[in-house]
């Protein structure tokens, strides 16, 4: 459940004809959802429930120790459930990665793992939620999924034309590498920086049209 500030505001002003102020607000969440703080410390206990309480789920994650000796808090994780481990044994020998900011308190990345079905319909398989995008965060998740998810030999990998994420697929132990897997590029990424550079909607669509062409044809 996702509660805004403003959407007590309007509970209040509807409900009592009064209006609070933002802080008024903020502390009412505070008091029912609890702090930013104090939930991020819990982050490490959650992900543990969430690996003993889902048999076969593969969890990843690191933490970096607070002022007080004994304790840590959250840094990042990693996570894919059984039946999408199993499942994709039964998939195409393909897996399309990408990030998305997470906007909040605290700024982090979600990183997806997708697979491709018979039916040509997306298969999610794995995710991370990491500092932000580099090369070592690229680096960790692919081998998250090479040591946790799968192993499978001549795998294509697609992924945007970020430098970052080249430099990880391309490290000498990455496990992405020919004959281990091929890595290729989303068309969307290159139609979108295609179009942002020549701004040309009939060369676009052209682009996108020789994208879907499966195989060449007879003359």
């Amino acid at each position: 459940m996702t509660v805004t500030v403003a959407a007590i505001q309007a509970a209040v002003v509807e409900q009592f004809g009064y209006y609070i102020s933002y802080q008024k607000a903020m502390k009412a969440m505070t008091r029912f959802f609890g702090d930013w703080y104090k939930s991020y410390v819990e982050l490490p206990r959650f992900f543990l429930a969430l690996e003993q309480s889902n048999h076969g789920c593969v969890v990843y994650s690191k933490t970096v120790p607070r002022n007080n000796p004994n304790e840590e808090i959250f840094h990042c994780v990693f996570w894919a459930f059984s039946p999408s481990i199993k499942g994709f044994t039964h998939c195409r020998p393909l897996l399309s990665i990408d990030g998305t900011h997470i906007n909040g308190k605290y700024n982090k990345t979600l990183m997806i793992d997708l697979g491709c079905d018979g039916n040509n319909q997306l298969f999610p398989l794995a995710f991370a939620i990491i500092e932000g995008e580099n090369t070592n965060s690229w680096r960790w998740f692919l081998t998250c999924i090479r040591n946790g998810v799968t192993q499978r030999k001549r795998l294509c990998l697609i992924s945007d034309h970020h430098s970052d994420t080249i430099a990880a697929v391309n490290g000498i132990d990455s496990g992405w590498i020919e004959p281990n897997a091929y890595h290729r590029f989303c068309m969307c990424h290159l139609v979108n920086k295609f179009n942002t550079r020549f701004k040309d909607k009939t060369l676009k669509d052209l682009m996108c049209k020789g994208a879907m062409e499966s195989k060449v044809k007879r003359s």
